[in-house]
């Protein structure tokens, strides 16, 4: 079971800031009015009557054992999958790969599937349950074991209703990384990132080479297959990817609203990306499908596959004369071990820890190793630099009762917790991401959309209650207090405008020299005003789709009112006010990138060449979101993924013709591109 941070001095604080309103006795009250429906489901698990009975003595304590109780309940009503783990690696394998996440878990299933090689996988984290294949939890598991609980350094320019004025990151940590906590979007990004960054010196990783590899990786369902532009999708891959095919009164709303005010409506992983679409999830029979579960469970039951997690990898083993990996050291259960490989190590450890793990071993900045007594191995000052992520924010509406969900109508848990413990369906089945929308503002550089919206069918405070709200997200007790509180327990939905196409750059330097000491993240948000502006003029677009005649009709739309501390001055829905807004609520989009990046032989700052190849060190790859030269235009999970897979070709020498949709005949195509080495 996955254990959370949520400690009662963190929930004390917060019912000590809110003790004098009325919503905290409004919540309690209506908690226990509600309780014993929760006594239907004791047949599920004997323990949740103990909890029942126990939370009904301490009345103020009522929010905060319910979502213990969610969690139990979805426990107890999902099954895991299968992995097959080792407790301690063996002395020597030939490729080593470190971190099992995105791109991890893909890079050892696909070297392992040569009979010849002995692989060993090492992760940090432990195993994904239950309760994180359930969509609806996604959020939850923000703060979880499955997650680092990074917060970046003070930001000056945003921020500023976060606690010290700093963003919460976190990132994955665990079997599937961050395929195994994010919200499950499948999105490729834009053709032209990748013609870009063949242009960027990333040689044989344009549009045409990699597509061909999306087309491996996915498997799309024939039920639903109106959804996706056709010949644009793979069907017999390792990845579950499916369409929103039981939308939400909201989602249809929205694409009503978008239609009827001229928006393009269709695939945005097809012909057009510029357009408003039904959400694209990593979701298969209403549970997560991460490269956990895809990828390294059917894997993980071959005799030359070794898995071993809660294994912390100290450093690369580095002949510091003949400049070559040989292994790795890492730490279990408190003891150290060391591991050799007879011929590559592959770092696949996160935009984060991929270059806290080179700086680590020698290799990185030369001023950087210096500070922290760190004797050099390469001078490579890339290291660690050209962090990239996609700036957002939340805007809330409400809207009519029951449109949305309320995590306080404890029937409406109970009886979707019994609907998916029955058939995996109802709202546990979902993240409620209902649309995804790409837009170009005027400030748009190239053909690329720099505007996305992501709509939720529920106030994001109205699924979870307030303390755990503030908890994920850090916000300051006033912003909580003014800002949330009232609105607390309405229905509505949540719509996060960011910018796909950011300027600003940031970077990850090491707090010292010590592996248990988590990373400086300084992610540098707004550092570049017109990311600022592409933000306001994508919280513009969800007003005036949010204010449609549509949307009013059917759900009364209305935007919380403006109490949000130190915007207040500001007229609604004016630049000034969006943009004190963005800077007051400031969310990472969980889209870092960049850090190692890939580049040619006369880019200084290129980590990597072409092929992966650490610069200046033989028998070391990167393969990761770390070596993206820049971010791509949607979420990052997907393309991190076909970086896994065209990174364990290129290891195993071979490659894919490059291939452009539409396919007419995609498993010609897929005979096509099973080429041997």
């Amino acid at each position: 079971m996955i254990e959370f941070n949520l400690t009662e001095s963190a929930c004390y604080s917060f019912l000590v800031e809110t003790k004098n309103t009325s919503i905290t006795l409004l919540e309690n009250n209506a908690f226990l009015e509600n309780l014993s429906k929760l006594s239907e489901l004791k047949d599920l698990d004997p323990f949740i009557s103990i909890i029942i009975e126990e939370v009904s003595k301490v009345p103020e304590w009522g929010p905060k054992v319910y979502d213990l109780i969610l969690r139990l309940l979805i426990t107890v009503t999902t099954p895991g999958y299968p992995l097959k783990l080792k407790i301690i690696a063996d002395q020597e394998y030939d490729y080593i790969v470190v971190g099992a996440g995105s791109a991890g878990s893909v890079v050892a299933a696909r070297l392992s599937e040569v009979k010849e090689n002995r692989v060993l996988l090492l992760e940090a984290g432990g195993e994904e349950s239950g309760f994180s294949l359930t969509p609806i939890t996604a959020r939850l598991l923000q703060k979880s074991e499955l997650a680092y609980l990074y917060r970046n350094q003070r930001e000056e320019k945003c921020a500023w209703g976060h606690l010290d004025n700093r963003v919460a990151t976190p990132v994955g940590h665990g079997i599937g990384g961050g395929s195994a906590h994010n919200t499950m979007a499948f999105l490729r990004g834009n053709p032209l990132d990748y013609n870009h960054w063949e242009q960027l010196g990333a040689t044989g990783w344009s549009w045409s080479d990699v597509f061909p590899y999306y087309l491996k990786l996915e498997r799309v369902p024939n039920k639903g297959a109106s959804f996706f532009d056709e010949g644009y999708y793979g069907v017999n891959g390792p990845l579950s990817v499916t369409g929103n095919l039981n939308p939400s009164l909201i989602g249809l709303v929205f694409l009503d609203s978008a239609r009827s005010l001229g928006y393009p409506i269709g695939d945005i992983n097809g012909r057009n990306q510029t357009r408003f679409s039904l959400s694209q999830q990593t979701i298969e029979n209403g549970q997560r499908y991460s490269t956990g579960r895809g990828y390294l469970s059917p894997a993980s039951r071959r005799k030359n596959l070794d898995i071993v997690n809660r294994a912390i990898v100290q450093r690369i083993l580095i002949d510091s004369v003949g400049k070559s990996a040989y292994g790795v050291e890492y730490k279990k259960d408190g003891k150290f071990y060391q591991v050799k490989a007879r011929k590559e190590v592959i770092i696949s450890a996160g935009v984060y820890n991929t270059p806290k793990l080179l700086m680590l071993s020698g290799i990185g900045p030369e001023k950087e190793l210096k500070k922290h007594s760190i004797p050099m191995v390469v001078n490579l000052p890339g290291v660690g630099q050209n962090l990239q992520d996609h700036p957002s924010t939340n805007l809330f509406f409400t809207t009519k009762r029951n449109t949305s969900t309320v995590y306080i109508r404890t029937n409406q848990i109970t009886n979707n917790a019994k609907l998916y413990a029955k058939n995996r369906t109802g709202i546990f089945s979902d993240t409620g991401n209902q649309i995804r929308a790409f837009s170009r503002s005027k400030y748009a550089l190239d053909e690329r959309p720099d505007i996305n919206l992501s709509i939720f069918s529920s106030l994001i405070p109205s699924v979870y209650s307030n303390f755990v709200n503030q908890y994920i997200y850090d916000y300051k007790p006033e912003v909580v207090k003014k800002f949330f509180l009232p609105q607390s327990y309405k229905d509505g939905f949540t719509i996060a405008p960011s910018n796909y196409r950011p300027l600003s750059r940031g970077f990850v330097r090491l707090a010292s020299k010590n592996i248990e000491d988590e990373p400086i993240i300084h992610h540098n948000y707004y550092s570049n005003d017109q990311d600022l502006k592409v933000v306001v003029e994508a919280c513009k677009l969800a007003y005036q789709i949010a204010g449609s005649r549509i949307a009013k009709e059917q759900l009364d739309a209305q935007p919380f009112p403006n109490t949000l501390p130190g915007c207040e001055k500001y007229p609604q829905g004016s630049d000034e006010f969006f943009r004190c807004y963005a800077q007051t609520i400031t969310i990472t989009s969980w889209h870092p990138a960049g850090t190692c990046k890939m580049g040619a032989k006369d880019d200084l700052m290129a980590v990597v060449d072409p092929h992966l190849r650490v610069r200046g060190i033989k028998n070391l790859r990167i393969i990761d979101a770390s070596i993206m030269p820049e971010v791509t235009t949607g979420n990052t999970n997907a393309p991190t993924i076909m970086i896994g897979e065209k990174g364990a070709d290129i290891i195993r020498g071979r490659k894919l013709k490059p291939l452009l949709p539409p396919v007419k005949n995609i498993q010609f195509a897929l005979k096509y591109l099973h080429l041997e080495p």
